[in-house]
């Protein structure tokens, strides 16, 4: 029992199917984060959420050595419970940093893009697509300055190869692509989410906005967005 080997603290975030608290290594005092997933009840969804955090863990294990990645810890099973151990992000969510800011300068947008892609790239040569990122799901590794970001939730992620298609209509409005919704995609689905998310840091607010739901995801359908507002002032494009 991962009780034995750790004591847990406060609460720092939630997912659509679990909570993550902060929690301290006993042997070491490392700082760690725990995410805790109850059990599904039902045979056939226990099933099914047991593939699903097995490949996570897979995932996880296969993404080690890049940066951007976070690094499994330990993992157990209780009897309502699975949980994973990873290090512990201190400086917080990147969502909440935009919201803070209102806006990111260029050069620390252009930083932050080429992290994000660089990790896209890395999941993606290793046969690994995310199909969540969102700026929730990046953490800053610490508060300070400079601090390396780390991508997060991999509970959605699947292996994929290079020309394999899938056909899981799955992620986050705001940030999911248009081949998604027509359940036909493959890796490049990462990508559509990175410039999402590179419009934000720079904008402030989503290239396709709307009041529900639906409305968002036809605009994302259509591909319909301005660079008007402060995205009309901004230095033309250049290679990260």
């Amino acid at each position: 029992m991962y009780r034995n080997r750790y004591t847990r603290g406060r609460i720092i975030g939630h997912g659509a199917y679990s909570v993550v608290y902060e929690g301290t290594q006993i042997t070491t005092g490392r700082l760690v984060a725990i995410k805790s997933i109850p059990k599904a009840e039902g045979w056939l969804e226990a099933a099914a959420q047991r593939d699903g955090v097995v490949r996570e863990i897979a995932v996880l294990r296969r993404l080690t050595g890049h940066p951007g990645a976070l690094s499994l810890i330990d993992l157990s099973e209780g009897p309502g419970h699975y949980h994973l151990v990873t290090e512990l992000c201190t400086g917080g969510e990147l969502f909440d940093q935009i919201i803070g800011r209102g806006h990111f300068d260029e050069r620390a947008a252009a930083d932050l893009a080429r992290a994000l892609l660089s990790f896209i790239a890395f999941c993606h040569a290793r046969g690994v697509v995310h199909r969540d990122l969102k700026p929730e799901n990046i953490m800053l590794a610490h508060g300070g300055e400079g601090a390396a970001v780390k991508i997060v939730d991999y509970g959605t992620s699947a292996f994929c190869l290079p020309n394999e298609r899938l056909h899981e209509k799955l992620g986050t409005p705001y940030y999911v692509a248009p081949e998604v919704l027509l359940k036909d995609y493959g890796c490049a689905a990462d990508v559509w989410s990175a410039g999402v998310i590179t419009y934000i840091l720079l904008c402030g607010c989503p290239p396709f906005g709307g009041r529900s739901d639906e409305r968002i995801l036809s605009k994302v359908a259509r591909g319909s967005y301005s660079f008007a507002g402060r995205a009309a002032g901004l230095s033309p494009a250049r290679p990260l």
